[in-house]
């Protein structure tokens, strides 16, 4: 990845000091390049993300059921040794979120990792694209002054 962005501002420097933009072919199959690795990093973001929301979702009712479980268990054994203190607690999301939050971090982690690819690309991309539409339109205006002379 950093030898394509290394290659891509080679590319543009030269550009910038050639006035006849020889080198744009080869900068456009980078720019194709760089965009296939953005459109891959978000495709992994978002496979990764998906992932990440199936398995929150069934660590949460897994783990809401087992602490509803063991309370039913807590209140058995309570109701067995005194009745009329016996008392049923309820389970909230609460404490369920936060027994799921800790065995989630580390596939959070690889969202949090594969987010910031995509964060990272996305600016680099648009600049890219908007310097290629800004030679092609000075290219463009450079070709009408020729002409009209």
């Amino acid at each position: 990845m950093e030898t394509l962005l290394k290659d891509i501002d080679d590319l543009v420097s030269d550009i910038r000091n050639d006035t006849t933009c020889k080198k744009m072919p080869e900068l456009w199959v980078k720019l194709i390049e760089l965009s296939k690795n953005y459109a891959e990093a978000k495709q992994e973001y978002i496979r990764i993300k998906n992932e990440y929301d199936r398995e929150i979702i069934m660590k949460m009712e897994s783990r809401k059921q087992y602490l509803e479980k063991q309370e039913d268990i807590r209140y058995t054994k309570e109701r067995e040794i005194d009745p009329k203190k016996a008392k049923r607690n309820k389970i909230t999301n609460v404490e369920v979120e936060n027994c799921v939050n800790l065995e989630m971090i580390g596939l959070r982690d690889k969202v949090a990792e594969a987010q910031m690819t995509q964060v990272y690309l996305e600016p680099i991309v648009k600049s890219y694209y908007e310097m290629v539409q800004m030679v092609k339109f000075i290219t463009r205006d450079t070709i009408k002054t020729e002409r009209s002379f």
